[in-house]
């Protein structure tokens, strides 16, 4: 939970708060790594192996683990679904479209599950789903699970998104 103290700090984000006083939190200037002492932080560049973190220690600007307010803080780096760079969904029963596909889900559960169950879906059909039958779970899902799965491939087809498979 962050809790705002003034206008630079944000408890969480920028600070936290050990034993009763604030301590800025830094953060690794090319991931997520965040701790509160730059010694851990230029350990983590160091031995880090990977691309991006394949640079020179020593030339970095400490001013670069410094947490601002207004550094993002989405796992994706962006700051609304809208400015993901994805097609729309659109329902297959109203107006509704969505980015994540997840979304578009939870929108025919809680809008359509009564067409959901209306969906017409064969064991036959369910079986012969390529993609569905490659999953090793699948065999453990419900009907409801099938359906959702169908309804977002046919939202896919219909709003003209990749080939409908997940």
């Amino acid at each position: 939970m962050t809790v705002p103290i003034d206008n630079n700090i944000i408890l969480g984000v920028t600070h936290l708060l050990l034993g009763g006083q604030l301590v800025p939190l830094l953060k690794c200037p090319f991931c997520s790594f965040k701790n509160i002492h730059e010694e851990e932080i230029t350990h983590h560049i160091r031995y880090k192996e990977d691309s991006k973190h394949n640079v020179d220690v020593d030339k970095i600007d400490k001013k670069q683990y410094i947490v601002t307010k207004k550094e993002k803080e989405s796992r994706y780096h962006y700051e609304s679904k809208e400015d993901l760079p994805l097609p729309y969904i659109i329902c297959l029963w109203c107006d509704y479209r969505d980015k994540v596909e997840r979304d578009l889900e939870y929108h025919f559960v809680e809008k359509h599950k009564d067409r959901l169950y209306k969906m017409k879906v064969s064991p036959h059909e369910r079986r012969q789903d390529s993609v569905w039958t490659k999953d090793p779970f699948s065999w453990m899902y419900d009907d409801i699970e099938y359906r959702l799965y169908k309804a977002v491939k046919l939202a896919k087809r219909k709003s003209g998104v990749g080939s409908g498979e997940q």
